[in-house]
């Protein structure tokens, strides 16, 4: 997986754990750790909060393992295309 893949993904699916990216792009976790830091260092991609699932619908954030996680998030916004 390349660190485009890795834009590419958290543009199109939204918050994701390193473990999903890991694997979906069948490579370590420790290689996605390292793609995601690279977005955050850049100022592309931030780490987020939660991440859950049901989109805070149980009212028990914080009580799930999934909580516990560090999700990241693409925060950067397009840059306009010139011709």
């Amino acid at each position: 997986m390349t660190l485009f893949e890795v834009r590419d993904v958290l543009k199109a699916s939204g918050p994701a754990t390193a473990a999903a990216i890991a694997l979906r792009g069948k490579i370590t976790l420790v290689e996605a750790e390292i793609l995601l830091e690279h977005w955050v260092r850049r100022g592309k991609a931030a780490e987020v909060d939660g991440g859950c699932h049901t989109g805070g619908l149980c009212k028990t954030c914080g009580g799930c393992s999934s909580s516990k996680l560090r999700w990241f998030q693409w925060t950067a916004a397009e840059e306009p295309v010139s011709v």
